[in-house]
């Protein structure tokens, strides 16, 4: 993602705009209040965090070496 102001988000805002039953989510490094602010404002319907992500797919690799 580029960054709401820019190509993303406008992205974004047409995509609502044209599906607005569909969810959408955004997938960011950025943690900022702004940007969730932003990703919200442009119709993200929820906003994860790639470190919350990492986390998780680290732990279910150990996981399912461990079974």
């Amino acid at each position: 993602m580029f960054g709401f102001g820019c190509p993303a988000s406008n992205a974004l805002r047409g995509s609502k705009a044209i599906l607005p039953k569909i969810p959408f989510m955004t997938l960011t490094a950025a943690d900022e209040d702004e940007m969730v602010f932003r990703a919200l404002q442009a119709g993200a319907n929820c906003y994860l965090l790639m470190c919350i992500v990492d986390f998780y797919i680290k732990h279910a690799e150990v996981a399912q070496r461990c079974n």
